[in-house]
């Protein structure tokens, strides 16, 4: 075997032990220098040859002399010219659809034998097996994976929900669903804002579809605390801060997006409650004194004087203070140059 025929040897095992060991048994038994396993999509397992194709294709068994004078599979290139003779059974799931190809190759024309065809066809049953056994394994854990994701969306008392790759919703958590008063509805971006109750930060402006946060999120968009207001028919409005993040693939395709709500009315109420008393503080009452002393002058000088404001002024009831706290009669006009005012 040359050393690029040994690099396809190497190239077509798998990552499975159990098939590794009968792609070399298939190499012993049938006295072929290789042997191997293609499963479409799965990058451990690739076609070194078109041949590989052909046979999950058409869902039945190729046998070929010389794959140089074939025109089924005379167009490989690369690694896949080293095959001249070539021998490969389908694979076949449950339903009898072609899942992938079990194949030994020769590098040199061959006439493959009805006992040589026969211990193909038991090898590939055999992987057959495996296979759909891989396939069930992994069916289980993707289910555990979906269960756990589940069980863990239920325990938030974070609103949580996801559209997928068409873009209609298709996760509600619990959260969610007693924020809005309604579970899940598989509908679009363009029917979120009317079917979700869904304001703008002033609480009166419903908003645009194109505005919703999760909505943004599809369109590949990073939301922070994005403020927004539910108001659902027959309840009080309540205040939320939006994340939402686009969900893609390592390989940039697009599979969903998901946005996380948390509720701030309670703390909105408490900051516009501090603010408003914050306004009315003492220290703000209004002076009915003018900026020259007198009495009139202009609106953003005059304080309404409390009882409090007097004593700090050193005027009693009846009286009023002057700029320097010198007491002066009520009605008796400001002295006279001078003068002091009568005791």
């Amino acid at each position: 075997m040359t050393a690029g025929e040994n690099d396809l040897a190497r190239g077509t095992r798998t990552e499975t032990p159990a098939l590794d060991r009968l792609t070399r048994a298939a190499a012993r038994v049938l006295r072929a220098p290789m042997a191997g396993v293609f499963l479409p999509g799965d990058p451990r397992r690739p076609a070194r040859h078109p041949a590989s194709r052909y046979v999950h294709a058409e869902n039945a068994p190729l046998i070929v002399t010389d794959a140089r004078a074939d025109h089924r599979v005379s167009t490989a290139s690369g690694e896949g010219q080293h095959v001249v003779a070539y021998a490969g059974h389908p694979l076949r799931g449950a339903d009898g659809a072609a899942v992938g190809t079990f194949f030994v190759t020769d590098i040199v024309p061959r006439r493959w034998t009805d006992e040589d065809l026969a211990n193909l066809a038991d090898l590939a049953a055999a992987a057959e097996a495996l296979v759909a056994s891989d396939s069930g394994s992994d069916a289980f854990e993707r289910e555990q994976e979906r269960a756990f994701l589940q069980a863990l969306l239920n325990s938030l008392d974070t609103g949580v929900a996801a559209c997928g790759s068409d873009g209609r919703l298709a996760q509600f958590n619990p959260a969610m669903r007693e924020i809005h008063g309604l579970g899940l509805r598989t509908v679009g971006a363009e029917a979120w804002a009317t079917t979700y109750h869904l304001y703008r930060a002033d609480g009166r402006t419903r908003m645009s579809p194109d505005e919703v946060p999760l909505a943004r999120a599809y369109a590949g968009e990073s939301v922070q605390h994005e403020e927004m207001v539910i108001r659902t028919p027959e309840r009080a409005p309540r205040r939320f801060l939006a994340n939402a993040r686009p969900i893609d693939t390592p390989d940039g395709r697009r599979l969903g997006a998901v946005v996380a709500m948390h509720e701030v009315t309670e703390a909105h109420r408490a900051e516009m409650l501090r603010r408003c008393r914050a306004r009315r503080r003492p220290g703000t009452l209004r002076s009915d004194l003018g900026p020259g002393g007198g009495r009139g002058g202009g609106h953003r000088g005059r304080h309404r004087v409390g009882l409090g404001a007097r004593r700090v002024l050193g005027g009693r009831r009846g009286t009023r203070g002057d700029r320097t706290g010198r007491r002066l009669v009520a009605g008796g006009g400001r002295p006279r140059s001078g003068e002091l005012p009568p005791r």
